[in-house]
């Protein structure tokens, strides 16, 4: 290995390369496997899983310059033949690589197939979940059999953000569960309300194991998460519906993202009628019965 590794001699310190040696040591670049016998690791990327070894990787990077990628110094210093600080490693951290076309498909029509076992009231619950989500908001995980299903399915999952549970609750709900554990606030801290507040928002971490400890919240995780926004525009043409103004000034209900079409019988007579895009999101509402435009009337 170390004959291997001596081919780079001399290059370390380039600016370009220093900037991939920082890359190296971070948690994102954790290697999925590793044989340091063999120096020799597997990596993940936005293209997929990288082979890389000493000499070579089959990484963009790579191919392109020819010269050490982040991948093959993370090698060599998980190796022990070069240091470069403070090494952070984080399997969860590593990135994903990015689903194929065909996959998405496949995962579309899967959790679909999987969210058409659910009732109507835990699909719109999912479709709340993932507006929320969509929008940048913070969805808090419901202890009900809905969203208990959903987590045991693999479709959402929970994760902690502190400080935004302390903000789902009350000032006054928080200060007085505290209050009730006989917690004592640092004797520098104000006896107000807002300055009790603004410390349990700094020391959230702490605050919120003691107050609310099984608060999580939820979101989309899986097949809903590689297909999140067909899996979305699924569920909105499913149950959801946009006000329109017909041509007499009327407020009409059409179910969202329907288009017009006016249809002339053989007779002469003209039908307004309702129809959604032709594309893979109208095939499965087809395909299970869901399609809403078929029998709707003005």
């Amino acid at each position: 290995m170390q004959n291997m590794w001596k081919k780079w001699d001399g290059m370390h310190s380039d600016p370009e390369q220093q900037k991939r040696i920082s890359s190296a040591i971070k948690a994102e670049n954790t290697p999925v496997s590793i044989d340091k016998n063999a120096g020799a690791a597997t990596f993940s990327g936005s293209h997929g899983l990288y082979n890389t070894t000493l000499a070579a990787c089959t990484c963009v990077d790579f191919s392109r310059r020819k010269q050490p990628c982040k991948h093959i110094y993370r090698l060599a210093i998980e190796c022990g033949l070069m240091s470069a600080g403070a090494v952070s490693s984080d399997s969860k951290a590593v990135k994903a690589p990015t689903p194929t076309s065909s996959e998405r498909k496949q995962a579309l029509a899967r959790a679909v197939e999987l969210l058409e076992t659910y009732t109507d009231e835990a699909q719109s619950k999912i479709r709340e979940m993932m507006y929320l989500h969509n929008t940048g908001k913070s969805c808090p995980c419901e202890n009900t059999e809905i969203m208990q299903k959903a987590i045991a399915d693999g479709l959402v999952e929970t994760y902690q953000n502190d400080e935004q549970a302390l903000r789902e609750h009350t000032q006054k709900m928080t200060l007085e569960k505290l209050e009730a554990l006989g917690f004592s606030f640092p004797a520098e801290i104000k006896s107000t309300k807002k300055a009790k507040f603004e410390w349990c928002l700094a020391h959230a971490s702490e605050v919120v194991p003691l107050v609310y400890p099984r608060f999580a919240f939820i979101r989309p995780a899986g097949l809903l998460e590689v297909a999140k926004k067909k899996v979305y525009t699924y569920l909105l043409r499913k149950y959801t519906d946009d006000n329109v103004m017909n041509e007499g000034g009327q407020f009409i209900a059409v179910p969202h993202g329907a288009e017009f079409l006016t249809v002339v019988s053989p007779s002469g007579v003209s039908e307004l009628r309702i129809q959604f895009p032709d594309d893979e999101v109208t095939d499965l509402l087809n395909k299970h019965g869901s399609n809403r435009c078929t029998n709707w009337k003005p």
